[in-house]
C-alpha cells in the first residue's frame, strides 16, 4: 500500500541553520514545509491585527509546568500544548498561544511549525522584531511556502513595520537561493540517514534531487516513467502553473534506499505495522520534509512522486485538499498504459478489482458520502477499500474525459465545496445522484484485472519470486521450457524489468501486463543479472 502521509521524526538542521545565519546578514535567507496553524489560519478568526501597541511591554511567560521525562509524557505534553496554542488562536488570546508555543519549542525540537506560530502570536501583540526573528527560526527548521509567508494576515506587522519591512523585503528577494540552499542542506542529510542512496542526478524541470540504491539503468526506466507522469499531469492537471510560480516551488529529496535502510526507517516511523516484508508500507512524501521515500521503483514511487506535484499545487493556491482527492488522484498513476502516441491513460488494476466486489456487494460507498469522509474514518477500518474507491472515481472522471475539467473546476470552487460534489455536478451537468448511477453502472461493466494468472492464461513459463523493488526475480525455469523451442537466456537470479517496453517491478505488475497477452505470442523480456542487462525473446505459454 502506498502512502499515508505520514510525518516522520524530523533530520537535524544544523547545516542549513548556519547556511541561514549567514545569507542572513549578507541579505538573503533560506526556509522548507507547510505548517500547521499555516493551515489552520483559514478558520482562526482574525486577519489583521488591530488596536495593539507597537510599543507594548512584553508579557511575562506563563509557568506551564515541570519538564517531561519520558517519550510517552512528551507525546501527551506535546498534544496538549499544541491544542492550547490553536484553542487561544481561535479565541484571539495571543498571550496565551505565546506561553503555550513557548512552552512547546523545546519539546519537539526540530518541529518548524511552533516557530512560525510564534511568529504569529507575535505579530499579533505588535513585536513585529521578534515575530520576525521567530519567523527565521521557522525558516532554519522547514518553513518554505513563500506564498503564504507573503500574504499570512497573521505576519502583517513584520511586512510593513519599518524596522522589520527592509529584512523582509530582502528574504523574499532571495527565495531562490533559499530555496538552494535548503535543497543541498536536505540533501546532504539524506545520504548520511540513507548510506546505501547515492547521487543519481539532479532534475531542474521537476525540481528533484535523486538518491538511489538501485541499479542505474533501471533508475534511469523508472525515472522515465516519472518524466511521463510528469508531462500528463502538467497537461491534464496543473495546467496553469506559470513558469514565477514554479521558480517558488521547493525541491524534493528522492530517496529510493535499499530493502534494509528501508525497513528500517518504516518501522522507526510506522511501528510493527511497517515490518510484514515492507508489503504493508510502499512510501510516503512528506511535504513537510521535501522528502519522498520509496521502496520500489514501480507503483509505489509513481503514488508518491504524485504526491509531490499535487503538494505543490495545493501550496501554489493555498488550498488543503480533502484525503479522497490526495489518495484518489495519486493512486491513479500506480497502474497506466500508453496509447499510440505515446501518451500516459490510467488503467485498471487490482483496486478496480476491489471496487467491483464491493458493488456486487451493495457496499459501494455514494460519492457524496466518500467525498465527504474525514480522514480517521478513510484511513481506519478498511483503508485498502477505501483507496481503492478513491482511485476509481478518479479513473472513471478520466475515462469520461472529465478528470481535467472537474480538477479545474474543483480548484476554482474550492472554497465553497472541499468536498468536490459541486464539481462534480458542474462537469457532468448532473445531480449527483444520477452520477451515481451512472458511475455504479460504469464500475459494474468494468472488465476485471487478472490479480494472478489462472489456469490456461499467458504466462511465461517460469517461477519467479517477488523481487526488491527492480522487478521479479527469476526462480527457476522448468526443464520442459528449456528442452522445447528456442534457447531462452535466463537463468535463475535475474531482475526482470520489462516486457516488450512494458515496466513490471513486482508480481502484480508482471501479472497485469501479461493480461494482456495470448498464449503462443512472443514478448522480448528485458533482465537483469548483475551489472549486465539484457534481452531475450520468449513465446507465452499456457498456464499450467
Amino acid at each position: 500500500m502506498a502512502d499515508i502521509t505520514p510525518h516522520p521524526p524530523r533530520r537535524s538542521r544544523d547545516t542549513f541553520a548556519l547556511l541561514i545565519a549567514a545569507t542572513l546578514r549578507a541579505g538573503a535567507l533560506s526556509a522548507p514545509g507547510l505548517p500547521a496553524l499555516v493551515l489552520a489560519a483559514s478558520w482562526c478568526p482574525c486577519s489583521h491585527a488591530q488596536g495593539v501597541d507597537p510599543k507594548a511591554v512584553q508579557p511575562e511567560i506563563e509557568d506551564l509546568g515541570p519538564p517531561v521525562e519520558s517519550g510517552k509524557q512528551r507525546e501527551a505534553r506535546i498534544a496538549e500544548l499544541t491544542k492550547r496554542s490553536f484553542d487561544a488562536f481561535e479565541n484571539k488570546d495571543w498571550k496565551a498561544s505565546e506561553a503555550a508555543l513557548r512552552a512547546l519549542i523545546p519539546l519537539d525540537e526540530q518541529n518548524f511549525v511552533p516557530r512560525y506560530n510564534l511568529g504569529c502570536a507575535l505579530a499579533m501583540q505588535g513585536r513585529a522584531a521578534e515575530a520576525m526573528e521567530a519567523v527565521v527560526d521557522s525558516i532554519e527548521h522547514g518553513f518554505v511556502d513563500r506564498r503564504h509567508l507573503g500574504s499570512d494576515p497573521f505576519l502583517e506587522s513584520i511586512r510593513t513595520d519599518p524596522a522589520t519591512r527592509e529584512q523582509f523585503e530582502r528574504l523574499i528577494a532571495n527565495w531562490g537561493e533559499v530555496l538552494k540552499r535548503h535543497r543541498d542542506a536536505n540533501a546532504s542529510a539524506a545520504k548520511k540517514e540513507f548510506p546505501s542512496a547515492k547521487e543519481a542526478g539532479l532534475d531542474d524541470d521537476l525540481r528533484l534531487v535523486y538518491l538511489s540504491s538501485f541499479n542505474p539503468t533501471s533508475f534511469d526506466a523508472a525515472k522515465a516513467e516519472i518524466d511521463l507522469i510528469g508531462r500528463w499531469a502538467k497537461e491534464n492537471l496543473f495546467t496553469d502553473v506559470t513558469p514565477e510560480a514554479a521558480a517558488n516551488d521547493a525541491w524534493a529529496i528522492v530517496i529510493l534506499p535499499n530493502r534494509k535502510e528501508f525497513l528500517r526507517w518504516a518501522f522507526a516511523t510506522y511501528g510493527q505495522v511497517a515490518m510484514n516484508n515492507g508489503q504493508g508500507i510502499g512510501g510516503s512524501y512528506s511535504h513537510d520534509d521535501k522528502r519522498l521515500i520509496a521502496q520500489d521503483l514501480g507503483s509505489s514511487f509513481r503514488h508518491e512522486f504524485m504526491h509531490v506535484l499535487h503538494w505543490r499545487d495545493c501550496t501554489r493556491r493555498g488550498q488543503m485538499h480533502p484525503i479522497w482527492v490526495m489518495e484518489g488522484l495519486c493512486s491513479l498513476v500506480e497502474d497506466y498504459d500508453l496509447d499510440r502516441d505515446g501518451k500516459l491513460v490510467p488503467a485498471t488494476s487490482w483496486r478496480s478489482n476491489t471496487v467491483k466486489r464491493l458493488e456486487k456487494a451493495g457496499l459501494l460507498i455514494p460519492i457524496e458520502k466518500l467525498c465527504a469522509l474525514p480522514r480517521d474514518k478513510f484511513m481506519t477500518g478498511r483503508p485498502l477499500a477505501m483507496y481503492a474507491q478513491a482511485r476509481t472515481l478518479f479513473l472513471y472522471l478520466a475515462d469520461q474525459g472529465k478528470l481535467g475539467p472537474w480538477y479545474a473546476k474543483y480548484s476554482e470552487t474550492f472554497d465553497k465545496d472541499p468536498t468536490g460534489v459541486a464539481a462534480f455536478e458542474a462537469v457532468f451537468e448532473k445531480p449527483i445522484k444520477q452520477i451515481n448511477v451512472d458511475y455504479r453502472a460504469w464500475v459494474k461493466a468494468l472488465q476485471a484485472v487478472p490479480e494472478e494468472i489462472p489456469p490456461g492464461a499467458a504466462s511465461l513459463g517460469i517461477e519467479v519470486d517477488w523481487g526488491q523493488g527492480e522487478g521479479p526475480i527469476v526462480s527457476a525455469i522448468p526443464d520442459r521450457l528449456r528442452k522445447s523451442g528456442p534457447k531462452i537466456d535466463l537463468r535463475r537470479g535475474d531482475i526482470i524489468t520489462a516486457i516488450d517496453g512494458k515496466p513490471v517491478r513486482d508480481i502484480a505488475e508482471l501479472v497485469r501486463v501479461l493480461g494482456g497477452y495470448t498464449p503462443g505470442q512472443p514478448v522480448e523480456l528485458t533482465y537483469r543479472r548483475g551489472k549486465l542487462q539484457g534481452t531475450t525473446a520468449i513465446t507465452l505459454v499456457p498456464k499450467v
